[in-house]
């Protein structure tokens, strides 16, 4: 759920969004407007990048620790 969560909900709530706004505004916004596309583009990126890898990591180690609850 969190590969999922970290993944997608950044994708759809900040990247996407903003992706879709240069492609079908590219040539008619300012370039302050393009500017900041870009960095929510960067910051929701890096959170993606982040989460996933925080989520991935938290996979391999409970795999990785041994059953506790067998006698």
């Amino acid at each position: 759920m969190a590969f999922i969560g970290s993944f997608l909900s950044m994708t759809v709530s900040l990247i996407l969004p903003c992706a879709c706004f240069l492609a079908i505004f590219g040539k008619k916004i300012s370039m302050i407007q393009i500017f900041f596309c870009v960095m929510v583009m960067l910051i929701g990126f890096i959170c993606l990048v982040l989460g996933t890898y925080s989520s991935i990591s938290g996979i391999v180690a409970s795999y990785s620790q041994p059953d506790n609850f067998l006698p």
